[in-house]
């Protein structure tokens, strides 16, 4: 009897040593097929960064290259503005603003300067209007026709710490991004070129909803 039940018992640890050994080896299917799906989930986040951060890079730099073509409009401008100024200087000064196509009001102050004997000043005055003035009439402008402009800068003393400047937003049509670009300008020495200041992308502005909306969860019409 007692053999008997040994070989019983011995058959029942056989079959459970079976089955538990399929028990492992599916545990060991479902891990391996669990990181399977996390690594490919990891990955695919991965990949969806990199292509987000691919687009931006593309982006940005077609915003720069648009904004270094609008500064080079910008430079030619600038040029422009050296030659007028040249040839107000070629010859006297005060004649020359006398003859110009100013307006009264500007030649008028222009003038007083020229009186006092403070012609360095009135030379950088002169300048700066016809900077100001025709990066006014320029395409450059409408990129931003926000922006304001000194053009009180003839009835003003220059004082030697200022640094005058002209700013303008570079925007990209395809995103919305922005670029802001300020130049320092040296009216005292404007044959100068003048030095980018500030060349940087603006953040997008944002805003908060703080509407307060009263509805119906269950949606019951009245």
């Amino acid at each position: 009897m007692k053999l008997k039940c040994k070989s019983i018992i011995r058959n029942i640890n056989l079959k459970s040593e079976k089955g538990s050994s399929s028990v492992l080896v599916i545990m060991i299917m479902l891990l391996l097929i669990t990181f399977g799906v996390l690594a490919m989930m990891s990955s695919y986040s991965n990949l969806k960064i990199a292509r987000k951060h691919a687009d931006w890079t593309k982006d940005y730099y077609r915003l720069e290259s648009n904004a270094d073509k609008t500064y080079m409009e910008f430079e030619n401008l600038y040029k422009a503005v050296v030659e007028e100024m040249d040839h107000y200087l070629s010859n006297d000064l005060e004649i020359g603003i006398e003859s110009s196509s100013l307006p009264e009001l500007v030649k008028n102050a222009l003038l007083t300067d020229i009186d006092a004997n403070e012609n360095e000043l009135c030379e950088q005055k002169l300048f700066l209007y016809l900077l100001y003035d025709k990066f006014y009439n320029s395409p450059i402008y409408l990129l931003d026709t926000s922006i304001s402009f000194n053009y009180d800068i003839v009835n003003q003393d220059i004082l030697n710490d200022e640094e005058p400047e002209i700013s303008y937003i570079t925007v990209d049509e395809e995103t919305g991004r922005q670029l802001l670009t300020s130049i320092k300008i040296n009216a005292l020495n404007y044959k100068n070129y003048p030095e980018i200041k500030e060349w940087r992308e603006l953040p997008r502005e944002f805003q908060y909803d703080d509407s307060i909306y009263f509805n119906d969860p269950e949606e019951n019409l009245q």
